[in-house]
């Protein structure tokens, strides 16, 4: 009876003041897709309103929780929201900016919800029956799907029927980078049989269990039984595009994966691998591959070039390779064409100046600071930006990438807030274009997602801050 409360005091829906909002849902990609609303509590957001008149050309407005996973902030028309997400290690800053007033996004994570580091001291024993005696030839391995790790198992002997291992876990290698973490009952443990180092051709999904600090992980192989496959590429076209760009890159290089992916529909491909390999012909990538865990984790393949250069800043003295690349990821499946339709960019300007050479140095700025990109093949369907300070790696043998920022919209253009460039700081600039992956985007829905997905990126020319 009150639902028309609002009516009977005279006021209108259409009376509220407007407000802009971003939701969030957590996804938890491992055996399976898990959803929750994105607590944002730790989380900071704020609008980034374009005024002439104020000291750094932005105004903030604040974003404030409104409930589990919402952010909302009384403004009239749609702005740049400046936020951060609780990645690993730390969080990291990120600019949506879309035209619409409702936007709502998705933060995705491997992992199974409510992750538990390992148990201390904790091994695990394999014991499994091969589905073929061993010719010396094969590879093993386990991978847990969930808590994401992996460890490459001793081959047995010639002629050997069975495979028997016991190791400490901290012997495995974490995929995602966070400290190992414990197998549960939602969790997937796969032993895993190759040939040629690349072609999977016997697996185990285990029985799920509770890893508790000393487990067995038991069960026979099965034969997996590759079918013939291909794929339409165009390695002339990619050369040319490459040709185009500035600063300039080596001849690029080619390669395909396929894997068994559970986040597929997320455009995610993690999971087993069935069989890798390069290019057959220039217009045609033929092969065979089985995937025995289709349909729950449907078979993705990865098309990817990638070009690099090598530039070594004065002030550093240490060398750092930066790339170009565009890349196609698509469920595998009769007639496919891996064209890369997104485009390359092409320049990246920055402050108005082209970053098509290294060594540029650029004041430090005080208001925001406008980046922009051309593309080869317009008609994109999402950009994104990021910014990555170069810094030694832990050997102090090489810089390498740290993210600062990563900015998403539907124009090649950004404006950076000024306090993420710090004085003295080498940078560069990665800019991306999309097409496909985002079949709501229209409707500021990021939470849809599809394949296939294409995408190019262009690294621009090494710059750093005037202290």
């Amino acid at each position: 009876m009150l639902c028309g409360c609002a009516q009977l005091f005279g006021l209108d829906e259409t009376d509220r003041a407007p407000t802009t909002s971003l939701s969030f849902q957590r996804v938890s990609i491992g055996a399976r897709l898990e959803y929750a609303p994105q607590d944002l509590a730790g989380s900071m957001a704020a609008y980034l309103v374009p005024d002439a008149a104020a000291e750094t050309g932005l105004v903030r407005v604040p974003a404030v929780q409104a409930e589990p996973g919402l952010w909302t902030a009384p403004l009239p028309t749609p702005a740049p929201l400046l936020f951060d997400l609780p990645d690993y290690p730390k969080p990291l800053l990120r600019i949506f900016d879309f035209p619409q007033l409702e936007v709502s996004g998705l933060f995705g994570v491997l992992e199974h919800p409510s992750p538990e580091a390992a148990p201390v001291d904790a091994k695990l024993t394999v014991n499994a029956m091969l589905d073929a005696p061993t010719t010396g030839a094969e590879r093993f391995e386990l991978l847990t799907v969930g808590s994401w790790s992996s460890i490459a198992l001793p081959a047995p002997p010639v002629g050997m029927t069975a495979l028997s291992a016991t190791f400490p876990v901290t012997m495995m290698t974490s995929i995602t980078g966070r400290p190992l973490e414990r197998i549960t009952s939602a969790d997937a443990a796969v032993v895993l049989r190759y040939v040629s180092n690349t072609e999977l051709r016997g697996a185990l999904r285990a029985a799920p269990f509770d890893q508790t600090g000393d487990d067995m992980i038991t069960g026979m192989l099965t034969a997996v039984t590759p079918e013939p496959f291909s794929f339409e590429i165009d390695q002339m076209d990619a050369v040319r595009r490459y040709g185009l760009i500035k600063p300039a890159v080596a001849a690029p290089t080619m390669a395909w994966a396929m894997h068994a992916a559970p986040g597929a529909q997320l455009n995610n491909d993690n999971g087993p691998l069935l069989s890798q390999g390069a290019p057959t012909t220039p217009t045609a990538v033929m092969g065979q591959a089985g995937n025995p865990f289709a349909p729950d984790w449907p078979t993705v393949v990865l098309w990817q070039t990638q070009g690099a250069r090598a530039y070594t800043p004065p002030s550093a003295a240490l060398p750092v390779t930066l790339y170009a690349g565009m890349h196609q990821r698509a469920v595998l499946e009769p007639g496919l064409q891996m064209k890369l339709p997104a485009g390359l960019p092409t320049r990246i300007t920055l402050l108005g100046a082209v970053l098509e050479t290294d060594g540029v140095t650029i004041a430090r700025p005080a208001r925001g600071v406008e980046v922009s990109f051309t593309v080869d093949v317009p008609d994109n369907t999402m950009y994104q930006l990021q910014l990555f300070r170069l810094v030694p790696n832990m050997a102090n043998t090489a810089l390498q990438y740290e993210l600062k920022l990563g900015a998403n919209g539907v124009v090649p253009r950004f404006v950076l807030p000024p306090e993420v460039f710090e004085p003295g700081a080498l940078y560069t600039l990665r800019a991306i274009s999309v097409v496909g992956g985002f079949p709501a985007l229209a409707e500021g829905d990021l939470t849809q997602r599809t394949l296939p997905v294409s995408i190019s990126f262009l690294d621009s020319g090494v710059f750093q801050v005037a202290q």
